[in-house]
C-alpha cells in the first residue's frame, strides 16, 4: 500500500509540474506575443496632402502586454490597406505611428451651406494678373475699384426702362465699391492650405463666388446690383481687388 501511495504522490506532483511548466511557458508566451501597428517608414517624408502608398508603411511590433489603449488609437499594421490611397492631413516623419483619427477624411463643402437664407452667389471673373487668388479665402472680405466707364443713358423710346445706377463712376475718376463677402475661389471654399491636404486641389481660381443679398422681392440689394451693372459694362476687366482686413473675433 505504501509503494502504490508513493505511486500516486508521484504521478500527482508530475501532474502539478507539467501545469506549472505550461502555465510559466504560457506566460512567457504571452509576454513575447505582439501586436503590429503602422509606423511610417523612412521611404520618403509626407507632407500634408500627400497621399499614403504601401511602401509608406512598415510594422511597429508591440509587446501586447505592453499595448495598453493603443490598439484603440492606433491602425493595426494588418489594416494598412484601408490607408492606402488615404490623404495626409499632416506632416508625418519616420517612426511616427499612423493613429486612426489621421484617417479622418473631411465630409467635400457644399457652397450652398455658406450662404444666408437670404443670399444668393454672383459669380465674378477676376484678372490673376493683378492679385494673387491663393490670399483671399472664404469669408474674406472685398471690394472692388472700378475703371473709368462711359456714361449709359436710358433710350427714351423704351417705356419703363431701367434707370443706371448713379452711383457706377462714368467719365470721371475710379471708383471703389463694397465689401462683398467671399464664398469661394473657383471651386475651392476654404483655404489654399485646407485644398492641399484635403487632396482636392484648386481650379479656375480667377472665378470668385460672391454673396450677394436679395430683397423681399426677389431682387438684388443695392451693392448687389452694382456689381452686376460693373459685371455688364466692364467684364471685370481693369477692375482691381482690395482686400480687407480680418473682422475682429467675437468674444
Amino acid at each position: 500500500m505504501k509503494g502504490m501511495m508513493g505511486v500516486w504522490i508521484a504521478l500527482l506532483l508530475g501532474v502539478v509540474g507539467a501545469f506549472c511548466n505550461w502555465f510559466y511557458i504560457a506566460e512567457q508566451a504571452r509576454q513575447f506575443e505582439k501586436t503590429e501597428f503602422i509606423q511610417i517608414s523612412s521611404n520618403r517624408p509626407l507632407n500634408p496632402g500627400d497621399k499614403f502608398s504601401e511602401s509608406d508603411f512598415v510594422p511597429l511590433p508591440v509587446p501586447t502586454f505592453a499595448k495598453g489603449t493603443l490598439e484603440k488609437s492606433a491602425v493595426l499594421y494588418s489594416d494598412r490597406k484601408t490607408a492606402v490611397g488615404l490623404v495626409a492631413p499632416h506632416g508625418f516623419l519616420e517612426g511616427d505611428i499612423l493613429m486612426q483619427k489621421d484617417l479622418e477624411q473631411p465630409p467635400p463643402s457644399d457652397v450652398k451651406a455658406k450662404l444666408g437664407p437670404d443670399e444668393v452667389l454672383m459669380i465674378v471673373p477676376i484678372d490673376s494678373r493683378v492679385m494673387v487668388p491663393r490670399l483671399i479665402q472664404a469669408d474674406d472680405y472685398v471690394s472692388f475699384v472700378i475703371p473709368n466707364l462711359p456714361p449709359t443713358p436710358t433710350p427714351a423710346d423704351v417705356p419703363n426702362a431701367p434707370k443706371p445706377l448713379t452711383n457706377i463712376p462714368s467719365g470721371g475718376v475710379s471708383r471703389r465699391i463694397g465689401p462683398y463677402r467671399v464664398v469661394s475661389m473657383g471651386d475651392r471654399l476654404g483655404t489654399s492650405e485646407k485644398a492641399r491636404v484635403v487632396g482636392t486641389g484648386t481650379t479656375q481660381e480667377n472665378l470668385m463666388g460672391i454673396a450677394i443679398k436679395i430683397q423681399a422681392d426677389g431682387s438684388l440689394d443695392k451693392p448687389g446690383q452694382e456689381l452686376s451693372e460693373v459685371f455688364r459694362l466692364t467684364n471685370f476687366n481693369q477692375v482691381q481687388v482690395l482686400l480687407h482686413p480680418a473682422p475682429p473675433k467675437k468674444r
